[in-house]
């Protein structure tokens, strides 16, 4: 790899809907020096752009995005664009449909795309599958490569709703038609067996923002031009079969570079060659999506927008709830000024939020600078306490993606503490006439905001409660730290925390060993047995809070001994 001219560095432009995959791509891209990241782009419509704007030289592309697909925004580059694209696709490609048509459409390879994960194995890894790829479509050499499995494949996006097919309309040209033509919210577009236009009424030109389309002087190719143009070819496949395309979404570029959101119809006109195009404007259905995304998962977004029933009203479900904040937080506000602040907030919930929504999860809102999520309301998950668990390992694999950020401008890291609870929670729709918030109330959500909480006094960045440790189908590296009876709670429950990976080190096991078995002794009341396993727990891990918090307790307890122990810790405030 040495002996690249940065001049003569490749560009590439990577188009991913999350954020974090974006400039997870960015940087392994970016560890070959003989590519250069030139932009990148959150969806299909925005890579567009700015393919035309910056002529890439590959373009690395999600296959599933939320607004125009990788597939979708394949078929408008097609083969025009000199850019080279590789789709990255995390449904198991090899064989699949989608995979065969992005080949069609033009797509240099298809590849798998990386898990989210930041660790730099798994980071140089996928690195030489993505790297290895853009040297072979860009035509460089290849480089020595490395291990490139990799674990887990992502969750296939919910099949789209079927579209509603339109009735054949009568022939364009009978008066009354006409009249209802040129009254008509609906865009029309007439054309003849040569595809050349022989009607368009008011609304198809204010919705296509061409104000001069005249009959008989322009042909399809000049109502659908650039990337809009598959829509003529659409329309000549009408012409030529006499079949009908029925009512598809669409997305039409304007001459201005703007998106519209169209559903659109072609249907072969009755009694004489030629096709009737009918477009509706989708704008506000869109942007109530947008509007919803910004809180929802996508899943749920569908759902609202689909009107199917989410008992929006109230009802009593059994759900999981996330609590998190940023350690030091106060004190972290008093040396940055307001704009500063605002900026640091804005950045970091948008990588905590991308996190959640893509493990199902809703954001209920932002209270200062801790997150309160919803996994399981309004809609239910196979397993609420398996995604909000997740969504836990991906924020903190996410901070730390983040904190390398700052590590770079010379700022200092972040920390913070996530607390789950699991329950039964009554979910719906509260507040005033004026506005309301969908949110949930219960016991959980309680103590889910205590859980996270007692992380400071743990040490923890995970912490969970019993019932949420139960409801797990797949349980994450973890081991079990108290029983406690938080305040406001009138039952105790265990905690547990939640490793991110496996603790490693010869002498992790017997850490763990030995701070389970001071836990046990201390629940059994034997207080100076349990406070010998948790000082051999703290020798080999001095940074064990946990440990030291239990051998404090152990202290006081064989000081001043309590009446009827039952090793449950009763805490008074918020803390432990």
């Amino acid at each position: 790899m040495s002996g690249i001219d940065i001049a003569n560095q490749k560009t590439v432009l990577v188009v991913d809907d999350s954020n974090i995959m974006r400039r997870l791509v960015s940087e392994i891209v970016e560890m070959d020096p003989a590519f250069r990241v030139i932009d990148t782009a959150e969806n299909g419509k925005i890579a567009l752009q700015k393919v035309r704007t910056h002529k890439p030289d590959c373009v690395l592309l999600d296959i599933e995005m939320p607004e125009l697909s990788g597939i979708d925004t394949m078929r408008r580059l097609g083969l025009r664009s000199q850019s080279k694209v590789v789709i990255l696709s995390a449904l198991g490609y090899e064989g699949s449909a989608a995979r065969a048509e992005a080949l069609r459409l033009g797509a240099a390879d298809v590849i798998e795309k990386p898990s989210g994960s930041v660790s730099m194995d798994i980071k140089t890894a996928r690195g030489s599958i993505i790297n290895q790829t853009l040297r072979r479509v860009l035509g460089l050499p290849a480089f020595a490569p490395e291990d490139t499995t990799e674990e887990g494949t992502a969750r296939p996006p919910p099949a789209p709703a079927a579209a509603p097919v339109v009735a054949p309309p009568p022939p364009v040209g009978s008066s009354l038609h006409l009249q209802m033509l040129e009254a008509a919210s609906l865009g029309a577009l007439a054309f003849d067996a040569d595809a050349r236009l022989a009607y368009v009424n008011p609304a198809a030109l204010r919705l296509l923002s061409k104000p001069a389309l005249n009959p008989g002087a322009h042909g399809v190719d000049d109502v659908f031009d650039e990337v809009n143009e598959f829509l003529a070819d659409e329309v000549r496949e009408v012409i030529a079969s006499g079949e009908a395309k029925p009512a598809t979404a669409v997305d039409y570029m304007n001459d201005a570079g703007e998106w519209i959101p169209f559903s659109l119809s072609i249907t072969p006109t009755q009694g004489a060659a030629g096709a009737l195009v009918l477009i509706e404007d989708k704008s506000v259905e869109q942007s109530l999506r947008r509007v919803l995304d910004q809180t929802m998962s996508p899943s749920i977004s569908e759902a609202v927008i689909n009107g199917e029933a989410l008992d929006l009203d109230g009802r009593a479900s059994e759900a999981t709830i996330l609590f998190s904040d940023i350690r030091g937080f106060t004190s972290l506000c008093e040396s940055m000024d307001a704009k500063a602040l605002v900026t640091l907030l804005n950045e970091y919930f948008t990588f905590m939020a991308d996190v959640i929504r893509g493990k199902d999860g809703v954001v209920d809102k932002y209270i200062g600078d801790a997150i309160m999520a919803l996994f399981g309301v309004p809609k239910a998950l196979p397993s609420s306490a398996d995604s909000a668990v997740s969504a836990c390992i991906g924020m903190v694999s996410a901070l730390d993606m983040f904190n390398g950020d700052r590590k770079k401008l010379g700022q200092p890291a972040l920390n913070i503490g996530i607390g789950l609870a699991t329950g039964s929670v009554i979910a719906g729709n509260i507040g005033s006439p004026e506005r309301k918030n969908y949110t949930v109330i219960g016991d959980a959500v309680n103590l889910s905001a205590r859980i996270e909480g007692l992380t400071k006094a743990y040490g923890a960045r995970i912490l969970i409660c019993e019932a949420t440790f139960a409801a797990l189908k797949k349980p994450a590296p973890h081991r079990r730290v108290d029983v406690v009876q938080v305040k406001g709670q009138e039952t105790a429950t265990t905690l547990y925390e939640i490793f991110c990976e496996e603790p490693a080190g010869q002498d992790a096991e017997i850490w763990l060993r030995d701070y389970d078995k001071g836990l046990r002794a201390y629940e059994a009341g034997n207080f100076s047995d349990a406070a010998d396993f948790l000082r051999s727990a703290l020798w080999r891990r001095q940074n064990d809070e946990a440990a030291a918090t239990l051998l404090r307790r152990c202290d006081e307890l064989i000081e001043t001994p309590q009446m009827n122990w039952r090793g449950v810790w009763r805490l008074e405030s918020k803390v432990g």
